[in-house]
């Protein structure tokens, strides 16, 4: 009955660890195949899940891209954008305005029109 017991055991252990293998594979075929990674189950979103987590997937994926020969690829392009900043806004603060500004244009009205002057 034990014996029983321990054979179920490691083949319950077995049929699950190769399903976890095979479910692992999938996306890093997806990323090898010539189908647009759009297109598949493991798009952009879930590489930067993968990438945001920093997961051993994401560690496979990120060394097979950053091969010379596979960066122009489509799907590597989408992966390794992924791992790209956004650029800054702008570094350099606003000058400030030191000279004077008329009383109208603060309030948000016209400059007001010279008067001329009577004329003798």
């Amino acid at each position: 009955m034990k014996t029983m017991l321990v054979c179920i055991a490691a083949a319950a252990l077995c049929i699950s660890g190769c399903g976890k293998d095979a479910k692992q594979g999938e996306p890093i075929k997806a990323l090898k195949s010539s189908e647009a990674l759009i297109a598949s189950n493991y798009g952009p979103s879930f590489w930067h899940d993968q990438y945001q987590r920093k997961t051993e997937l994401w560690r496979e994926a990120f060394d097979y891209c950053n091969e010379p020969d596979r960066r122009e690829t489509q799907n590597c392009e989408i992966l390794l954008s992924l791992t790209q900043q956004p650029p800054a806004l702008s570094s350099s603060p606003v000058p400030y305005i030191t000279s004077p500004i008329p009383s109208g244009l603060r309030a948000g009205l016209p400059a007001p029109k010279p008067v001329a002057s009577p004329k003798p």
